[in-house]
């Protein structure tokens, strides 16, 4: 899931988590946050808005709901505008970021998630409604009506981008942790933490003035939505992250007006208890020159994951020597010389074959697995078994035989240059990101 190292000179892993609503961040990534703070590395995060249309769970905290009383809510509520739940759940999150080891948290609007020259700002959160359900039986949220003129999904998508870009340029995070773009179920304010994101990204990475320096942000993520709709990317890798369940408890426990729990499981508004995991899902968000650097890197994986990949890659070694050797021996003639054009077929079948392999499992290493596999197979298909071999000491033969080993070392060397190169650029790109904070 992360970078190669750490950007910053320190050696410290810096992750960043935009959420809409104290305890989003509890329920969605605590115990991937918990863990990391645990490891050493430096979790920060911010908070779009303070929650005050949030519907509340204890009785005897009813009074603090906007929109009461409601059928079987029996209490007054108070109408502040949320005013008094916004205090309660900023307390809520103080004491759950605590329990996540996240010593860097703030809301947008204020320093330092705030754009240059900007006056302080606290954003409202924009409530939210029911949808019918869809054709898979699920309903998600929708926006709610009416929507505030001042609430975080009604303001302009530059103001909150550029209060969080200026957050990321002071913290030049190695990760950014956000919502997919369906906000997870459709919350109008996870929808557009999302959009924030994604724009902070690319606003944090432009030139800026020598008091804001640029921050190009190694890698982004988006979290699994648990009611997708058409927010995640079929082709963008998945991680799963066993995070710290005992923290991620306790942070749930802290958000008591939102979240209640019982032994291992928790429950919402709806009084619908369902398992408590720290077990946690995160896809690559693609958005940003330094995402798009992140996906070119090799991804973490288990030995599992290696043992799979290199089966694949000797199979399809094997089974391009197979078809190779089949093809190899076709060959005309072009007036006295020999055109041994099916040799030149079957290696071009094998390079293939090795490129798709290292590019699929965007691990170099693995196609030079393909091509030594082939090249092993051509060997046994050239020891005689009865009175010649499948491939002979012919021109055919040697083209065919020498030149899948060829392909190989020329696959092998290539990787290497271009793997030289990008480090090269990477050194450049952070000696002017280190010149430019000096």
């Amino acid at each position: 899931m992360l970078p190669e190292k750490p950007a910053a000179a320190d050696g410290i892993l810096r992750l960043l988590f935009i959420h809409a609503h104290p305890d989003d961040e509890s329920i969605t990534t605590g115990g991937t946050m918990a863990a990391f703070a645990r490891s050493g590395a430096q979790v920060s995060l911010l908070t779009a808005t303070r929650g005050e249309l949030g519907e509340v769970i204890p009785e005897e905290l009813r009074y603090l709901e906007q929109g009461l009383p409601k059928p079987g809510r029996p209490g007054q509520s108070v109408p502040d505008g949320g005013a008094g739940l916004a205090l309660v759940r900023t307390a809520e999150l103080n004491q759950a970021a605590a329990e996540l080891g996240v010593r860097q948290r703030m809301f947008l609007g204020e320093w330092p998630a705030l754009a240059p020259g900007a006056a302080p700002i606290a954003y409202r959160d924009s409530g939210m409604s029911w949808g019918p359900a869809g054709p898979d039986g699920v309903r998600r949220a929708q926006a709610a009506e009416p929507v505030d003129p001042a609430a975080f999904s009604a303001v302009p998508l530059d103001e909150v981008a550029g209060h969080a870009a200026a957050l990321i340029r002071a913290l030049r995070p190695d990760v950014v942790v956000s919502y997919a773009a369906d906000g997870g179920y459709g919350h109008p304010d996870h929808v557009r933490s999302h959009q924030m994101t994604v724009r902070a990204i690319e606003l944090a990475g432009q030139t800026a003035d020598q008091a804001n320096p640029a921050w190009d942000v190694p890698a982004g993520y988006a979290i699994l939505s648990d009611r997708p709709a058409d927010g995640q990317d079929p082709e963008a890798p998945v991680f799963w992250i066993d995070g710290d369940l005992t923290a991620k408890r306790a942070a749930l426990q802290a958000h008591r007006t939102q979240v209640s729990v019982r032994d291992d499981e928790f429950a919402l508004s709806d009084l619908r208890f369902r398992p408590l995991s720290a077990k946690e899902g995160f896809q690559l968000l693609h958005t940003g020159s330094g995402a798009s650097e992140a996906a070119r890197r090799p991804v973490q994986r288990t030995r599992s994951d290696w043992f799979g990949y290199a089966l694949a890659s000797i199979f399809a070694g094997v089974l391009a020597a197979v078809f190779g050797t089949m093809l190899h021996g076709r060959s005309s003639m072009l007036g006295a010389a020999q055109v041994p054009w099916g040799a030149a077929l079957a290696l071009i079948l094998v390079a293939a074959t090795v490129v798709l392999i290292g590019a699929w499992s965007r691990a170099p290493l693995l196609g030079m697995v393909t091509g030594a596999a082939a090249y092993a197979m051509c060997v046994i298909f050239s020891i005689p078994h009865g009175q010649v071999g499948l491939i002979i000491s012919n021109l055919a033969g040697n083209l065919w035989l020498y030149g899948v080993a060829g392909v190989t070392v020329l696959y092998m060397l290539s990787s290497a240059v271009l793997a030289t190169r990008s480090r090269a650029a990477r050194e450049r790109r952070n000696s002017g990101r280190r010149g430019a904070r000096t």
